[in-house]
């Protein structure tokens, strides 16, 4: 079960970067690969995915993530390539120019003994001879470069089954994502500097403990090490900060674009059209429309991880009222639900903030009721000092609560319960900077759902 909330009505593009830089950090590669190629899905034709680094001396190219029929392959079973600046390769020349390009597949992938690779689903690589060429299933390419002040580091392969599948529309698009990733790859590299870093200082402290003098001079020296890795993930974060400024217009005017000229031709040649494409260019205005609900969400994410928690007493009770009361609007999410609110619940807490959680759970168990019975919602604290958010919905299997807190993870499709996947991980990081924790339990599907969470230490 994933919440779906209304479109938030202020900017919100610097969230973007947050949901970038929270999947960075983690600082894990390959999470941060994952999270992206999910957020790729979302936006183009999407049938594999390499994401490759140049290495270091920039004489190798390196495959750092590899997506393909379905699944993920391990990355390393693709061996190095050797970066020649005047070869004639794909991956070459996006690396020499730094620009995006689309490749017909075909064309370009024989090599001097007029064979092909192909990339098989146990991630090994093989030649095939031009007459078995129609087994190659990636058609068509679109590769982006990872840019870092002027240089591309690294590049985003779309791969698609189809031939032609990707235009310049696709190209903006993949573009406007990867451009944070540069640097939030970079970030995960500075990052394993600095933990190789603190490992060392360790063994210092053990091998050097017959030398107090020697341990301290170490000490300080690695210190001063770490500190600089930690001022250079600093730089790269404020880097991101800055990013998400500008993609705000870069993302919503295309997408904008997209919807307004979709419009138009449904108006003015509706009738000219065939019924065919009549629904083309209704499914592309929805496709959009997700794509910006989707931002804003990300967006979201990335404000509440920097927002100042201001912390006060708050009236929760009041909270949940205020917030029960605008969702249950005719045609809002908890219209006709059945809403019972604890009295008086007290707590120490960033009241704005509070209100976000608050509209999030809500908002989620109105959404996902039941067919069955009549949705019932209930709002209070238990005898542990948890708030919580009960409700006779759709419930969940236990097995599959981890997801439920994940960006981009959703148990349901779109078309039984919308939304972007990102509105729980927005209320439990809010939760978390508050100091409390959040979490969820079912009996099972159609046996309801209860969210708790905590806000701290209100001593």
């Amino acid at each position: 079960m994933t919440p779906h909330s209304q479109p938030p009505s202020a900017p919100l593009i610097d969230r973007f970067y947050e949901s970038i830089r929270k999947l960075a950090g983690t600082l894990d590669l390959k999470e941060l690969s994952q999270s992206f190629r999910h957020l790729v899905t979302e936006a183009i034709p999407l049938d594999g995915m390499i994401i490759s680094m140049m290495s270091p001396d920039r004489t190798l190219i390196r495959a750092a993530y590899l997506w393909a029929g379905g699944q993920e392959l391990e990355a390393l079973s693709l061996p190095p390539l050797p970066y020649n600046p005047t070869g004639t390769g794909m991956q070459t020349e996006v690396f020499r120019t730094g620009l995006p390009k689309i490749f017909d597949v075909r064309t370009h992938v024989a090599n001097p003994s007029n064979t092909y690779v192909e990339v098989t689903p146990d991630g090994t690589s093989k030649s095939i001879a031009p007459e078995e060429a129609k087994k190659v299933e990636v058609r068509t390419t679109l590769m982006v470069p990872m840019m870092l002040e002027g240089v591309a580091i690294g590049v985003i392969q779309a791969q698609s089954h189809d031939v032609d599948a990707y235009n310049q529309e696709h190209i903006d698009i993949l573009t406007a994502l990867t451009a944070p990733l540069a640097v939030a790859f970079q970030n995960s590299v500075l990052f394993d500097a600095a933990k190789r870093e603190i490992v060392e200082r360790k063994a210092a402290e053990m091998a050097l403990r017959e030398s107090e003098a020697r341990y301290r001079e170490l000490s300080m020296e690695l210190e001063a090490r770490v500190e600089a890795r930690t001022e250079a993930l600093q730089k790269a974060i404020d880097e991101l900060n800055g990013f998400t400024y500008s993609v705000s217009h870069d993302m919503r005017t295309p997408l904008r674009a997209v919807v307004s000229t979709s419009k138009i031709l449904l108006l003015d040649h509706g009738k000219e059209l065939s019924r065919d494409a009549r629904d083309l260019l209704e499914r592309q205005v929805s496709a959009a429309r997700k794509m910006a609900a989707l931002v804003d969400d990300l967006l979201a994410y990335a404000r509440h991880g920097r927002q100042t928690v201001n912390r006060t007493k708050v009236n929760v009770t009041e909270v949940f009222q205020e917030v029960s009361t605008r969702l249950s609007q005719p045609g809002w999410s908890c219209d006709g639900v059945a809403l019972k609110i604890q009295p008086d619940m007290i707590g120490l807490a960033d009241a704005s903030l509070v209100e976000v959680v608050a509209t999030i759970l809500l908002d989620n168990a109105g959404k996902y009721r039941s067919g069955s019975r009549p949705p019932e919602i209930q709002v209070g604290r238990d005898k542990d000092g948890s708030f919580f958010v009960e409700d006779n919905g759709i419930g969940f299997e236990m097995a599959y609560v981890h997801k439920l807190f994940q960006p981009f993870e959703r148990l349901h499709r779109d078309t039984e319960y919308p939304g972007t996947g990102i509105g729980l991980a927005n209320a439990r990081r809010i939760v978390e900077r508050h100091g409390g924790l959040m979490w969820a339990s079912s009996k099972g599907v159609d046996q309801g759902a209860v969210f708790y969470f905590t806000l701290g230490d209100e001593a």
